[in-house]
């Protein structure tokens, strides 16, 4: 059983160690969707030697259907310190290699799978990652608590500090691209935020030029059409 206070790592641990059977695993949250696709490609990508680590799912929305090859792209150290979005929880990962390196660690409040990675990386030398993204994740993804990312982050550091040496320049690239990334969503919020503004404003105005029943109703369909193109 799976209490609703433990950490990711417990819940995927318990999961996975519950199916023993299973050769190869994939850890999904509740609602996430995933393309039938996305096992039979990340097993073949595993079945090439040398085995990657492990397979995650890519970010682009292309269509499969033009029949491009399934080429993935290689994940290493530097990579993933780089990037942690590549850690993916939904990759698809040998059990015997999740075992041997000891599970998630269930003391971290996120960046569980962050940290799993690194050491089948450490021990494997390389992931793979997908051309497409194959995992429809149920709701927007939005960030961990500061304090407990900050936390993670702590933790990860002390357990894998020769690699975050070696690889510093990757790490600080990484954080560098991470923060220029969220500074072009916030200055695309910010364009967003201010249309709808002049939009709704302009609503308003017209409103007011136009005193009889007819034109509020209308006023009125345009406001809701609107909010509705944005829900």
């Amino acid at each position: 059983m799976v209490s609703a206070g433990d950490t990711p790592g417990a819940a995927w641990n318990a999961g996975i160690r519950g199916l023993a059977a299973a050769t190869h695993v994939s850890c999904l949250a509740a609602g996430d969707r995933l393309d039938r696709r996305f096992t039979r490609l990340a097993l073949q990508a595993m079945s090439v030697a040398p085995a990657p680590a492990f397979v995650s799912p890519g970010s682009s929305d292309g269509n499969m259907a033009m029949g491009r090859p399934a080429t993935p792209s290689r994940i290493d150290a530097a990579a993933l310190l780089s990037d942690f979005d590549l850690a993916d929880p939904a990759s698809v990962f040998c059990r015997w290699t999740f075992e041997a390196a000891g599970g998630f660690d269930e003391r971290l409040p996120t960046l569980a799978s962050f940290d799993l990675f690194l050491r089948l990386l450490g021990a494997n030398g390389a992931g793979a990652r997908l051309p497409w993204a194959l995992v429809e994740p149920a709701k927007a993804l939005t960030l961990p608590d500061a304090g407990q990312r900050a936390l993670a982050l702590s933790l990860i550091v002390d357990s894998h500090r020769e690699m975050f040496s070696t690889c510093w320049r990757d790490v600080l690239t990484g954080r560098a691209s991470a923060l220029q990334r969220l500074e072009q969503a916030r200055r695309q919020d910010a364009a967003l935020g201010l249309e709808v503004i002049l939009r709704m404003n302009l609503v308003s105005a017209h409103r007011r030029r136009s005193p009889t029943r007819k034109s509020r109703n209308s006023s009125w369909s345009l406001v809701t059409s609107f909010a509705t193109s944005f829900a």
